[in-house]
């Protein structure tokens, strides 16, 4: 999305300028895009993939911005229209209104982008529809409700607005905040929100799936919280469940700055930036997400360990030792459940070498959902967790 929007940020071609397809609005946006990534260097998608995007003069392309505020108005480009809070939106209870003011914020986002004032872009961080379940969070005026009905009806409203209504020409590209169960600012980064199986289903995730699945939203930004222990950042549902509620693709980004927080000083999840930023894209595809168990005390004897996993295709979930490719010392296997909420119980021997005092980690294959894990020797416990 990031690079469709680009296409729109490039200048008119020399005369004596080759004549990219890319710059061809002929052809559709996917052979365009595709004509686009092949020109660039590597060095060059890796300065794409930041939120102030540099130009790139052998292509003809300016500098841009991915993303600016649009929760009730058009935010930071300069003097719009603002429109009441959206707790204010919310509390008309129609729709058919928010959809107007939606529409009305998306047509200022677009004389922005031919005005190109500083921080222009067309991708839009609205609507938040984090669900406002408890008045300390100091940012409830910022939401719809409590309840996830009406903040999907009224988030797709206000989505169809600002994307004009049809999804294969977008006034503008919204994106939907924060994923998930974030309501604290202090120590937002550091605090985990723990969420039953069913509270997450139920109500956290379904006031997101509304304006996803009816396309009136392009993607969601991720926010700095943990659930369940597993920072946000790098939560696998951002593909296997938020991209399962459509069938076109999504742009979904990280809150600002939130890959640096995976390192010791604050998540303690990665122990380099460069690994922090492999991971947030990579675990975001859902591929090899983790559990850690920071200094287990193993003991010595035969031991073995249990999970509860869910997931449509066959999968693994694998023990290892000292990081999440270290020494392998149990092994299960899952042919897949019926739907990616019916849990199974899967369960395997440990080696050997799970002795003594040491981090282990619980690696599950892509697309594979934990519900409880235990380590166990006999009927000692010395590792457990549940997740969503």
């Amino acid at each position: 999305m990031a690079l469709i929007a680009g296409l729109g940020a490039t200048v008119p071609a020399a005369a004596d300028d080759p004549a990219y397809p890319f710059r061809d609005p002929r052809l559709s946006v996917d052979q365009r895009v595709d004509d686009l990534l092949g020109r660039l260097t590597l060095d060059e998608k890796i300065s794409l993939l930041h939120q102030y995007e540099p130009a790139i003069p052998r292509l003809g392309i300016q500098a841009f911005r991915t993303g600016t505020e649009a929760l009730h108005g058009v935010a930071w480009l300069g003097k719009a229209t603002v429109f009441p809070q959206a707790i204010g939106l919310a509390s008309t209870w129609d729709p058919a209104l928010i959809e107007q003011v939606g529409s009305a914020v998306g047509d200022e986002a677009r004389g922005f982008q031919q005005e190109r004032p500083e921080g222009w872009g067309l991708n839009l961080w609205a609507p938040v529809v984090n669900l406002l379940r408890d008045p300390r969070w100091g940012r409830n005026e910022e939401g719809y409700s409590e309840d996830p009905y009406l903040t999907g009806s009224i988030s797709t409203a206000y989505g169809d607005g600002l994307t004009g209504g049809d999804p294969d020409h977008l006034k503008t590209a919204p994106t939907l905040k924060h994923y998930l169960a974030n309501n604290n600012e202090v120590h937002r980064a550091t605090t985990s929100s723990d969420l039953r199986p069913r509270v997450r289903h139920e109500y956290d995730e379904a006031a997101f799936e509304p304006a996803i699945e009816a396309d009136a939203a392009t993607g969601v930004m991720s926010s700095y919280n943990l659930v369940n222990g597993r920072p946000n950042t790098v939560d696998p549902d951002l593909n296997d469940v938020v991209r399962s509620w459509t069938s076109r693709d999504l742009l979904n980004v990280t809150d600002a700055f939130a890959p640096g927080n995976l390192l010791p000083a604050t998540q303690n999840y990665y122990p380099t930036l460069a690994e922090g930023d492999a991971a947030a894209l990579k675990g975001a595809s859902g591929d090899g997400a983790w559990l850690k168990f920071a200094d287990a005390r193993l003991g010595s004897g035969a031991a073995r360990f249990t999970a509860r996993v869910a997931g449509t295709a066959s999968g693994t979930v694998e023990v290892r030792l000292g990081s999440p490719t270290g020494t392998l010392v149990g092994t299960a296997h899952t042919d897949g459940t019926a739907s990616a909420y019916d849990y199974e119980s899967v369960t395997s021997a440990l080696t050997s070498a799970a002795q003594g005092r040491q981090d282990v980690y619980l690696v599950l294959s892509a697309g594979l959902r934990l519900s409880t894990f235990s380590l166990r020797r006999g009927r000692t416990a010395f590792a457990e967790a549940s997740a969503g």
